[in-house]
């Protein structure tokens, strides 16, 4: 389940691509192509604290009220970390791009902004993923990632062709917002958590 889950997380990210190209044309993979590097190295960050909480999870995962207690916590550093990449991200895609690559890929700007806010969803998704994965709940997090895969994909089909790189982009959006939604809700129902958002500490983040 693991494997597949994994797979399936892969192919959320490279299958734009392949759309891209089969769509629209290669040219325009390399402009959608360059963003999406930029954007996976961002999510890397997410991906190791996710991945830190899960031996945390595995030993308290019969312990409701700590691994709740974990779960917000998380949730609060993550923002804590994410919002300033997220913020400074959109300011700055331009230049980001200019810089990296060159004024030729300028063309590309709007569809990078659309995947800088696709990462948002994914630093919270990344904790809930961990924990329906170390409380043995590997099922939920494939059907989620399958689902999300299926909507990403039929939102290709419908936006590339009108919206070109930047309809691939907000269909990865969508797809990740989707995503996250599904474990916010098998989390809450799974794991019997009420509320993963604390306004005191949405608060302390917004003001740190």
């Amino acid at each position: 389940m693991l494997i597949l889950s994994s797979f399936f997380v892969l192919a959320l990210t490279s299958v734009d691509t392949l759309m891209i190209k089969w769509l629209i044309g290669s040219s325009a993979v390399g402009f959608y192509h360059s963003g999406l590097k930029l954007t996976e190295t961002i999510l890397i960050i997410p991906a190791i604290l996710g991945m830190s909480i899960f031996p945390f999870v595995s030993k308290f995962q019969n312990d409701q009220q700590r691994l709740y207690k974990i779960s917000k916590e998380s949730i609060a550093i993550k923002s804590l970390i994410g919002l300033p990449i997220l913020c400074g991200g959109l300011l700055l895609a331009e230049p980001i791009l200019v810089m990296v690559y060159s004024k030729l890929f300028t063309s590309g700007v709007v569809a990078f902004k659309f995947l800088i806010l696709g990462t948002a969803p994914l630093f919270i998704t990344y904790i809930l993923n961990n924990i329906l994965l170390a409380t043995n709940h590997e099922k939920i997090c494939v059907q989620n990632t399958a689902i999300a895969f299926g909507i990403n994909i039929t939102l290709n089909l419908l936006l590339i062709p009108k919206f070109g790189i930047t309809g691939a982009a907000i269909g990865t959006l969508i797809g990740r917002l989707i995503l996250l939604c599904l474990a916010i809700y098998h989390a809450k129902k799974q794991l019997l958590f009420k509320t993963l958002f604390e306004t005191r500490l949405l608060i302390y983040v917004l003001f740190s």
